[in-house]
């Protein structure tokens, strides 16, 4: 919308976000949302056809904001409201079908396990290491650790000891 403001002895054209309402009065306003229904049928298909329609190797949030064409910032505003809560319920589904599709492609090959292992954090998966003594010990860790024979029976009589 155009608006003209007398200015001393001209007028400056602004350009305004916003529209008029019935009555002649301004409404503030933003860009139209694009979140509309035909929307929200792509993105609920888009767990399901990640791979035949969109050659994505797994399903992802960054790659639905690239097939309804927003920002992924977009996407979790939409997940974040209450009247767009079936859009929340889409984005559980992109991560549930990326839980599974990590997992099964790191055990099969498919995808490079280090790779694999690194998003699967994002699941709650963590790497641990036990080391048996008298009583079990759990040792999280980042990394792998190889250790000799000697080295983990100094280890297990350190933990004893400790005990």
């Amino acid at each position: 919308m155009l608006y003209l403001t007398p200015i001393n002895t001209g007028f400056l054209m602004s350009a305004t976000a916003g529209s008029l309402d019935c009555k002649g009065v301004f409404m503030a306003g933003g860009r139209p949302t694009k979140y509309t229904e035909e929307l929200l049928a792509i993105a609920r298909e888009y767990p399901f056809n990640f791979n035949t329609e969109h050659d994505h190797s797994f399903p992802s949030i960054v790659g639905l904001a690239k097939v309804i064409r927003v920002n992924s910032d977009t996407i979790y505003d939409w997940a974040k409201q209450s009247e767009k809560k079936e859009f929340s319920d889409i984005l559980k589904d992109i991560m549930d079908y990326q839980h599974l599709e990590l997992m099964e492609g790191g055990i099969s090959g498919k995808f490079n396990p280090t790779i694999s292992k690194l998003i699967l954090t994002k699941h709650g998966h963590s790497e641990k290491s036990e080391v048996s003594s008298n009583n079990k010990s759990t040792i999280e860790h980042s990394g792998s650790v190889t250790v000799t024979t000697e080295e983990a029976k100094q280890i297990s009589q350190a933990l004893n000891d400790e005990c």
